[in-house]
């Protein structure tokens, strides 16, 4: 256990509140995020098994992201530069991804599977 036993935590998203748990994002549902540089975002996912390349450029080159979350933004700027690694959760709370990246303009974004993210990192969310 990673965490400081006796010492308080609260599990919760500026602007959204107490997370409670995990979901599989379903193509169709409202999903919230506050990203550093955005805010409080509202979109809608449009696809589950996207596909995206990006270039990181140095060192790293261009690399594929195999299903991931497409999500449409409701109503002007979904994400920016320094959103990067913002939960991604549906209206009872639950995070379904972790934002990745956009498009230039901010009105699509792409995060990954939360279920993948946390299996990947092989760590658990916290939730209250």
């Amino acid at each position: 256990m990673l965490l400081t036993p006796g010492r308080a935590y609260r599990p919760s998203i500026v602007d959204i509140g107490a997370v409670t748990g995990t979901a599989a994002a379903v193509r169709g549902t409202v999903v919230r995020k506050r990203g550093r540089t955005t805010g409080l975002t509202t979109g809608r996912i449009t696809s589950v098994d996207a596909t995206v390349l990006l270039d990181y450029r140095d060192g790293l080159g261009v690399r594929v992201l195999r299903d991931q979350i497409r999500i449409e933004a409701v109503g002007g700027v979904l994400g920016d530069y320094g959103d990067s690694g913002s939960a991604v959760v549906d209206s009872d709370n639950r995070v379904v991804g972790l934002y990745v990246a956009g498009n230039p303009s901010g009105t699509v974004a792409f995060a990954g599977p939360i279920g993948k993210v946390l299996d990947q990192l092989d760590v658990d969310l916290i939730t209250d």
